[in-house]
């Protein structure tokens, strides 16, 4: 019995068309405008999270490829840091990540399996204090359509905080010969609170922080760069500025003599001048003598001057071959620096 050529072909149309169908579509849903945060759909685009932040970032995936990265500077003193994505929305459903301070290794992740509207909260806690990293992702996306409802609110809190209380605090970060505004600048406080000013927004900082509960002891605060001076000054966080604003205070001054004239703090406006170092400048007085030639040298020679080197040594940009630790690269280049070397003509 023969059976018809068009027949055939019109039964493995209808085979086909059925087979596919049975597969389920995904879903449709909106093709949402980009957030504010765009770009960051790599490490290196990361954007500032301010840490215990009231107003979380409100974050929307805005194609089914799309990433969300955001940095901040953490502490190895604070027990565990809680990254938290919250009032998703119905189409989203979130896979977060947790980057070492290369932006490359993953340290911890986290997605709620079975459950595509389950808030995400991962917690961490970290050996060294550095940037590290956050990358959020669409761990279901769909077919990007009309009518998406696919955002989400982004924060990272300390959940073993000492204090409720905790005010805002705002600063920025420049270069102090050139003024220029400087990025990612870690900034602490002894109470272990930290902040990372924004390389996209003229270095501006916003620092969460338990007011002072008196003016009697201030806190230290510390901003560290590298090639720059480590920079340190005593504070106090209070309510009352002019304006009815928190802001720091610091202990005032007479005479430019750079002594405390305590009880009476004054406001400082959390502005933050980075002095950068010379290479070379081993003992950390701001210049580039034989002093520091003499320094190095007794360093090679076994000698211990802990106390006549400056702190944070590696971190500072002093170091001319970029090995971390004092050699003769540092001799030579300061020999020659100060002249007492003769450079190939």
């Amino acid at each position: 019995m023969k059976t018809d050529k068009n027949s055939l072909l019109f039964f493995m149309k209808i085979f086909i068309v059925s087979f596919i169908l049975s597969f389920p579509s995904p879903a449709s849903v909106s093709a949402a405008d980009p957030d504010e945060y765009e770009a960051d759909d790599m490490f290196k685009q990361a954007k500032v999270i301010v840490i215990e932040n009231v107003t979380p970032q409100h974050h929307t995936f805005h194609k089914p490829e799309d990433a969300d990265w955001v940095k901040f500077y953490g502490l190895s003193s604070v027990k565990k840091y809680s990254v938290e994505a919250r009032n998703l929305g119905k189409d989203c459903d979130v896979r977060l990540e947790i980057y070492d301070r290369d932006g490359l290794s993953l340290l911890a992740y986290l997605d709620t399996m079975g459950d595509t509207q389950a808030e995400e909260i991962l917690q961490y806690s970290f050996d060294q204090d550095g940037i590290y990293y956050v990358k959020v992702i669409w761990s279901e996306p769909g077919t990007v359509g009309d009518d998406a409802d696919t955002g989400y609110d982004l924060s990272i809190q300390i959940p073993d905080a000492p204090v409720d209380a905790l005010f805002s605090y705002q600063g920025a970060v420049k270069d102090a010969v050139s003024q220029a505004p400087l990025g990612n600048v870690m900034i602490r406080t002894d109470q272990s609170v930290s902040a990372l000013s924004d390389d996209n927004a003229d270095g501006k900082y916003t620092m969460y922080h338990p007011i002072s509960q008196s003016f009697s002891t201030a806190y230290t605060l510390t901003a560290q760069f590298a090639g720059y001076e480590t920079f340190t000054i005593p504070v106090f966080t209070s309510e009352n500025c002019s304006g009815g604003k928190t802001c720091f205070k610091r202990p005032a001054e007479s005479g430019g003599t750079g002594q405390r004239t305590d009880p009476e703090p004054v406001e400082w406006d959390g502005v933050i001048e980075m002095v950068p170092v010379a290479e070379g400048d081993i003992t950390g007085d701001r210049k580039v003598d034989l002093a520091d030639a003499v320094a190095a040298l007794q360093v090679l020679a076994g000698a211990d001057i802990s106390g006549k080197i400056r702190l944070y040594y590696a971190e500072s940009g002093a170091d001319v071959s970029e090995d971390n630790k004092i050699g003769m690269e540092e001799v030579i280049h300061i020999l020659k620096k100060t002249g007492a070397l003769e450079t190939d003509s």
